[in-house]
């Protein structure tokens, strides 16, 4: 659930939807890194937009560590009903 001045900015295919989940993420990070310690990604949520979902999964751990923080990821499944839906 990105925000429309984000996705409206890229093509409405997985690349574009990967491109704005890394620019929404970033601008999180930027915003709390120096007072959260840490982010815990949720891997279904990227999966389900395929390699370029899992790129921007693996842009935004970058990006986190580069701003010093630490990346818990999460990648358990069927433990939410969110999770447990984000399949194929």
């Amino acid at each position: 659930m990105l925000p429309k001045c984000v996705t409206d900015k890229y093509p409405k295919t997985l690349e574009g939807v990967a491109e704005a989940i890394i620019e929404f993420n970033k601008s999180l990070i930027d915003a709390t890194y120096e007072i959260i310690p840490a982010i815990k990604p949720q891997i279904a949520f990227y999966e389900m937009y395929g390699i370029p979902g899992m790129k921007a999964f693996k842009e935004t751990c970058r990006y986190a560590k580069e701003k010093g923080m630490i990346v818990i990821a999460d990648i358990k499944r069927g433990d939410i009903g969110s999770t447990a839906t984000r399949i194929f």
